[in-house]
């Protein structure tokens, strides 16, 4: 016959379960909070996980992951042929080699660094990295990874790029106008330097005849595809551009990155049939006089000119 258990022990076994029962809700408590903590950094770092079981097909993605494009975790399914759509069509074949390349062995982690399209229609850089579990026969059966967002490092990295070419291009055209020979030769190899180094879509050198108050496009460069319009403007009256013509003798920049912003309407329909998206104008003087204007035309997007590249430019056009 079982002894029924005392007062006390029975008081000592409620102490028991509740001690254990607050230790419970500590360790669920830890728990939730250090979740929270994970999310938060992840998200302060925009990074988010992926999962493919490669065996079932299943695939997950983390809402950070998502996030990253612009998009809530409903607006876009695990499922990773959907997920592939995000990726920059010009980088998608070589993701895909590198990541086939993976899962068959050739390599011990999926690394690499590609663009995505954002929900807003802008351009992220991701560097995804994933390790594939394998079977006893080294088969991949899943795939856990991250994706980060490095948009800003590589803006970073191209910013410094950029002005170390920049200043490349400056110490060339200077050394070469230590000792000219043929200036008009000079002249076109200084917009070719420039055109290529700068990317642009067209640039042009126009003087002004002060005599027939007129101006003349008298060097060109254009980029691959893009057309030439040095004979078509030639003899321009100053009457034809006003608001343009101002700002150049009064030295001052002009710098549109949509061309429609130029206040100028007699400029705007210059501009237009020539398949100008974005302008940049610096004017020319020689030993104070106005002599005319460098331009950079940008027919393929809209381009935004940093200050500092403006006073480059500046600077340039001091040389020429």
């Amino acid at each position: 016959m079982c002894r029924k258990p005392t007062y006390e022990e029975l008081e000592e076994k409620v102490k028991i379960l509740e001690k254990e029962s607050i230790e419970h809700k500590r360790a669920e408590e830890a728990l939730r909070e250090s979740k929270e903590r994970y999310a938060l950094a992840t998200r302060a770092a925009m990074v988010g996980v992926w999962d493919w079981n490669v065996q079932t097909g299943k695939f997950y993605l983390d809402p950070n992951v998502k996030a990253i494009l612009g998009y809530g975790d409903e607006e876009i399914p695990n499922d990773l042929d959907v997920w592939a759509t995000y990726v920059h069509p010009d980088d998608k074949q070589a993701v895909m080699e590198a990541f086939q390349a993976h899962l068959e062995g050739k390599t011990p982690e999926f690394v690499f660094e590609h663009r995505m399209l954002h929900k807003e229609g802008s351009v992220r850089w991701i560097l995804a990295r994933g390790t594939a579990m394998r079977d006893a026969q080294g088969n991949a059966v899943r795939v856990v990874g991250a994706d980060a967002d490095i948009t800003l490092r590589k803006r970073t990295e191209r910013a410094l790029t950029r002005r170390l070419d920049y200043e490349n291009m400056v110490t060339d055209i200077s050394t070469q106008a230590i000792s000219i020979d043929d200036i008009a030769k000079f002249q076109d190899d200084c917009l070719e330097i420039m055109g290529k180094t700068l990317d642009v879509s067209r640039i042009y050198i126009f003087e002004h005849c002060h005599e027939t108050d007129t101006m003349y496009n008298t060097f060109e460069w254009v980029a691959s595809g893009i057309t030439p319009q040095k004979d078509n403007l030639q003899g321009i009256p100053s009457r034809a551009l006003p608001w343009w013509v101002d700002m150049m003798k009064n030295d001052k920049i002009i710098n549109y990155k949509d061309i429609e912003g130029i206040p100028g309407e007699k400029e705007k329909k210059i501009l237009r049939p020539q398949g100008i998206e974005s302008i940049l104008v610096v004017p020319l003087f020689v030993q104070g006089e106005y002599h005319g204007f460098i331009g950079f035309d940008e027919c393929r997007n809209k381009r935004a000119w940093l200050v500092e590249d403006v006073e480059l430019l500046r600077t340039i056009s001091q040389i020429i």
